[in-house]
Order: C-alpha cells, then structure tokens, then sequence
C-alpha cells in the first residue's frame, strides 16, 4: 500500500480488510485493560503492600491523574496537527507503546524506603510517567475509532470488535490482578515481589504487542483539513460547544467512574465486610454478564437507538447495586454474586455504548465545526473522565480513612468502616447512573439521524449544494444537536 495516500485527506479507497480491522481492535487491550488493572489492584497495592495511608493513597493517584488529565487535550491537539507519510495517530501509538513495559516496572515496583515521604514521591512521580505513556497511546487511538472508515454501519461493527477486545481485555484485567492481590494480602501465598513482576512483566507484553500491532497495520480514512489548528485553549475546550457531546460525556463518565470505583471498593468489600466473598468471583459475574450480553447489543446497534441500548435495564441496574450494598453479613455468600450479575445485567449497555458513540457525535461536531479533530473530542472525554476518576479515587481514600479503616495487618475495622464501604457501593451506583438514566432518555441520537449527518458532512466535503429538505434537516440536526 502507498503510506502516501494514507498521509492524504482521504483513504476511503482502501478496503477494510479484516486483518487491519482485527489489529486495529486488538489495540483496545490496552486502553480497556490498562484502566481495570490499575482500579481493581493499585489503591491495595500502595495501601497493604508499600504500606501508604489511604488517603495519602487517594491523593497521590488524584494528583497524578490529573496531571495525566492535563496532558490528554494537549496530544489530542498536537495530533490533530501531525502531518506524516503514516498519518496523524500511529506515530504516537507506535513510539509510546515502546515505553508501556518500563513504566509499568516502575509503577509496580514494591518500594521500600523507610520514609513515608520517599515512598509517596517515588509512586507519584512512576504513575506520572506510566499515565503519560498512556495518555500518548489512548488518546490517538480513541481518535482513530471514529477515522478508521467513514462508513457509519461498518465504524459501529468496528468498534463493536474494538469494544470485544476492549471487555475481554477488562475481564482478564480484573480478574487476575484481583486473584493475586488476594495471594498477597489475604491468603499470604505470594510476595510483594513475585506479584509485581507477574504485574509488570506479564501485563506489560500482554499490553505492548497489541499496541504496536495496532499501530503498524492500521490506517486513517477519514478526511482531515490540510491547514493546522491553532494550540489555543479555546480550541481544546471546543467540543464542550457541542449539545451531543456534552450529553456523550455525562453516559461516559457516570458508566466508566461507577466502574473504577465499584473495582477499587470490591477488595475492601471482601477483605472487611463479607470475609468469605471471593472478589475475584465477583468480578468475574459481573464481567462475565456483560461479554454474554454484547452478541445481543451486536445485533442491535444498527436498528435502535445507541443511547436508547444505555439506558434501557439500568433500573435493574439499580436494584442490584442496593441489595449489594446493604447485603446482610450473615446472608449466604450466593446471593452475592447473583446480584452481581443481575447489576451487570442493567449495566451492560452502558458500559459499551459510549465509544460506540462517540464516532457518530464527531461526525455531529463535523457539521457543526465544518473541521475534523476528532484527537479534541477524544482528549476532551479522556480529561473530564481523569479528572472524574481522580477525585473519586481522593474521595474513596478520604472516606475509608474518616470512618476509621486501619491498614495494619490484620486489623479490625470499625462498624463505621465497613458501612463506608458498603455505602461507597450503593451511591456509585445510585447517583451517577441514575443521573446516566435520565440523560440517556432525553439523547435522541437514532441511526437515521446519523445517516443524514453523514449525508450533510459528505456533501459539504465535496462542495454540493444541499436542496431545501437537507437544509431544514441541517438546521433541525444542529437546533437539536449543536446548539445550547
């Protein structure tokens, strides 16, 4: 293939074969991985393995996350304005996805330094590399989902398969890391040592080839302006101007927020509240639930509504989420992981429609922008979604710490904090997809609108002349869409 021609405006000539489509997707083991492994183990690993405070725990991962947030409106910009014979995105994926296994050695490396001090610079300062490593493969890669192909059916089963790898790889993520970590500080059958080099080592290949598979075999398709944008902060905040977009980020953050903290919470949960509960059973019925469900959200995507799939079982969401919360500790363990399914069950559109999603609200900001930068849109969700998971990070720590958690050894928590823990559960669950719920309801994004979107942009590139139904089309979509 001529790299050239992919440098171009627009590669829509070139077919999507199914090997550039499988190791494009496959690139989603890391951005979905990556998150769920640092969720479900790294609060525990600094809190019970290198023996920081909780709330010194929280604060450390919120500042380096927001650091991380900083960084991701930046390289979306600056990718946005990479011009090269291998596009916009791949030379930031391949370059980064080099450093992901010495970052991850870094992050993981059980530091013993007698001073508390030492030990909260050096984990500080190894997340900040690791998340900046990170933020340089995500980023451009969110971007490409929606650059891929210009086809709207073939980009959603595109990022459906992204999407598979992506659960996969979070299911794998969580369960493992939750398994060892309890060999660690629950069962004391694995040392500190052993366990990070399983984490680094293992992941870090489990990460990297993927990435840099993604990076060689895939290729943009969409059409982008040959002149530069200006870096200016009015240019990172633009996407905020679009009505869809703001509606995109709130589904976004209530499902991936939620999900952070329930995986952080979930290891508390079964070393305090109910001792017998194996939080790696948990998971996995959780987890398990919702690759069961994607064949059924596969098959429906192109016929319904994607905000529509959202939100339709988050009720059932919902009451799942409250009978774990306040699950008697003298119930049968059982009854636990049932009601982790049945939660799952009406979590598991949410947790998938996000990104597919976010291609057709680009194609929205397309025709209100008249400009491609879908590394704005990407690194604006990736911001407010660092942002959002690092203050819940700060406020798990904070509130494990104020009703009184001890992280000695052994130690006996008090009734005050065992009912933190289970209340860190329920209101996750309650407050942020109940809010989820209301706003997927009022997202009227159907795949007619799409296509027309699709239409417009397609004959605004091309310089044709929209008759007058496509014009009142134009300004209905952007009254409903675009404007405040």
């Amino acid at each position: 293939m001529d790299e050239k021609k992919l440098s171009g405006s627009v590669a829509e000539s070139l077919p999507l074969r199914t090997k550039e489509k499988l190791a494009f997707c496959s690139g989603d083991i890391f951005c979905g991985g990556n998150q769920a492994l640092i969720s479900v183990s790294y609060m525990a690993f600094l809190t019970e393995v290198i023996g920081i405070d909780a709330a010194l725990a929280g604060t450390i991962i919120m500042i380096s996350k927001l650091w991380d947030a900083i960084t991701d409106p930046m390289v979306g910009i600056i990718s946005d304005n990479v011009r090269t014979r291998f596009g916009r995105r791949r030379p930031f994926i391949f370059l980064a996805g080099l450093f992901i296994i010495p970052a991850m050695f870094l992050m993981w490396y059980p530091v013993a330094f007698p001073s508390l001090t030492g030990k909260a610079i050096f984990v500080a300062i190894s997340y900040v590399f690791y998340y900046s490593i990170s933020t340089l493969v995500t980023v451009p890669y969110s971007s490409m989902s929606a650059e891929i192909t210009t086809d709207i059916n073939a980009r959603s089963k595109v990022n459906l398969t992204r999407l598979l790898f992506s659960l996969t790889s979070t299911a794998i993520c969580t369960l493992v890391p939750s398994l060892l970590i309890n060999f660690v500080i629950k069962d004391h059958t694995m040392s500190a040592g052993t366990f990070s080099l399983i984490i680094a080592l293992g992941f870090g290949i489990f990460f990297t080839v993927p990435v840099l598979l993604s990076a060689i075999f895939s290729h943009e398709r969409a059409p982008y302006p040959k002149e530069k944008a200006v870096f200016s902060f009015k240019n990172l905040f633009k996407p905020f101007k679009i009505k869809a977009f703001r509606k995109l980020l709130v589904l976004y953050l209530a499902q991936s927020v939620t999900m952070d903290i329930v995986s952080a919470v979930v290891v508390y949960y079964a070393l305090c509240v109910k001792t017998d509960m194996n939080s790696t059973i948990f998971l996995a019925a959780f987890l398990g639930v919702q690759l069961i469900a994607f064949p059924l959200v596969n098959s429906i995507v192109t016929k319904i509504p994607k905000p529509r799939i959202y939100g339709f079982l988050l009720p059932l969401c919902l009451l799942g989420a409250a009978g774990i919360g306040f699950y008697p500790a003298t119930w049968p363990t059982w009854g636990l992981y049932v009601l982790a399914g049945l939660t799952a069950v009406g979590f598991a559109g949410a947790e998938i429609m996000p990104w597919i999603i976010f291609p057709d609200v680009v194609d929205i900001g397309v025709l209100g922008f008249r400009e491609r930068n879908a590394g704005s849109f990407s690194s604006a969700m990736t911001l407010i979604r660092k942002i959002s998971s690092a203050l819940a990070a700060s406020v798990i720590g904070y509130v494990l710490t104020l009703t009184g958690y001890q992280e000695s050894e052994g130690a006996v928590q008090p009734e005050s904090a065992l009912w933190g823990i289970r209340l860190i559960v329920f209101l996750a669950f309650f407050i942020l997809m109940g809010i989820a719920y209301f706003v997927s309801w009022s997202f009227k994004l159907t795949p007619a609108v799409s296509q027309t979107v699709k239409l417009l942009n397609d004959k605004h590139s091309l310089g044709q002349d929209l008759t007058a139904e496509e014009k009142a089309k134009e300004e209905q979509i952007i009254k409903e869409f675009v404007h405040k």
